[in-house]
């Protein structure tokens, strides 16, 4: 049995920071890279959970495209307001957060 499968007891998820630079031509493709890792997550890795956390930069919009293919989107700005990426680098390490978090048993960042 492949080590990617999540029993049915279990809760697991794999995480991604989500960030963008709107008007940048690497925004939209940042989000069909985002929708496509969710697609690719649901082919090979079934029973996981896709979690992305994003700030402001990732519009309403966007986020519900995230959500309508079924994953989960943590706002930063409401979970973890001090760690908003316009203090430094700390929106490359929000995936890590997950592994943290006691309500998953397995938890892979990307």
């Amino acid at each position: 049995e492949p080590a990617s499968k999540c029993e049915t007891s279990e809760r697991c998820v794999i995480s991604f920071s989500l960030f963008l630079k709107q008007g940048d031509k690497q925004a939209t493709k940042m989000l069909a890279t985002a929708e496509m890792n969710i697609k690719l997550a649901r082919k090979n890795f079934p029973g996981w959970w896709v979690r992305f956390f994003v700030d402001k930069s990732v519009s309403d919009m966007q986020r519900k495209r995230l959500i309508s293919h079924m994953s989960d989107v943590v706002p930063m700005e409401e979970r973890h307001p001090n760690w908003t990426h316009s203090i430094g680098n700390e929106f490359r390490f929000w995936r890590f957060l997950a592994m943290a978090d006691n309500e998953f048993d397995r938890a892979i960042s990307r």
